[in-house]
């Protein structure tokens, strides 16, 4: 077998609607529900390089070195992402799964799908930069997480849509800052394990913005700003709510009233899920 010097990987971003954090116990990760875009993050990695670039640009991701310190390799590693990160798009679940799938193929490690989502997963974790986007960046259309495996790698279940979404981002917010506010995680916790069971009831992407709407309410995660923005958008007959966990607000049928308030990023479901490219 001739040996690759380089291979590339696409990987969706990743919108929460509603979650449910689960980061007591051995498997940490997080329950709930989502969609991918296909605007996202391509990965390049090479063999007998060094380094980590984002746009051009060097950088430190560490769920990235993560990775890389367990399949024990060096590479260089370029991605470009078209979304930004820490505003909700789950860039660096992308960036390390992207990174997983590469080198696996890159040093022909031979691990299955499922234990390069393990170790994204894991890495994400160990660095506090994310709880579910991994499973979900997997699954591909709109990603439910309905159970955790001891790992706390999400079983997920994929409902397609063919929808464009656009959003508009006001800002970051720490995953890290959220996930360590003890009474914040309850509410959290106990708003999303009803949204969830809500969702299965009737998987629609109605039922998903809707529910997912009623979430960042009730959790205190939107601010004014956001919520003002929301029913902006439904007073034109669209569908919004906000990015988890970013200062962002996606919407269907809304890009007219988003450019009010923001530049746009468009996209579509993305119905596949990372992939060689």
């Amino acid at each position: 077998m001739s040996e690759r010097y380089s291979v590339s990987v696409f990987c969706p971003s990743h919108i929460t609607g509603f979650f449910v954090p689960e980061i007591t116990g051995r498997g940490k990760g997080a329950l709930g529900a989502g969609i991918n875009l296909s605007s996202g993050v391509i990965i390049r990695a090479e063999r007998n390089e060094r380094g980590l670039y984002l746009n051009g640009k060097s950088v430190e991701i560490p769920p990235v070195n993560s990775v890389l310190n367990s399949f024990n390799v060096e590479a260089r590693i370029e991605v470009e992402s078209s979304v930004p990160p820490g505003c909700g798009f789950g860039v660096s679940g992308a960036c390390a799964l992207g990174t997983a799938v590469a080198v696996n193929k890159l040093f022909n490690a031979g691990l299955s799908l499922d234990e390069l989502v393990e170790i994204a997963h894991l890495s994400e974790i160990r660095n506090r930069t994310g709880l579910g986007d991994v499973s979900a960046q997997k699954t591909g259309g709109l990603a439910v997480r309905k159970a955790l495996k001891p790992s706390g790698v999400a079983i997920t279940e994929k409902f397609l849509f063919d929808d464009a979404v656009d959003v508009v981002v006001f800002g970051e917010i720490s995953t890290e800052k959220i996930i360590s506010d003890d009474d914040m995680v309850r509410g959290i916790q106990k708003s999303g394990r009803e949204k969830l069971r809500k969702f299965l009831k009737n998987p629609s992407l109605n039922n998903f913005f809707k529910l997912s709407r009623e979430f960042s309410i009730e959790t205190g995660l939107a601010d004014e700003r956001i919520i003002d923005v929301i029913e902006a958008v439904e007073a034109r007959g669209g569908m919004a709510s906000m990015a988890m966990l970013g200062r962002a607000v996606f919407a269907i049928n809304g890009r007219d009233v988003l450019e009010e308030y923001g530049e746009v990023i468009s996209s579509r479901i993305d119905p596949c899920g990372v992939r060689l490219i």
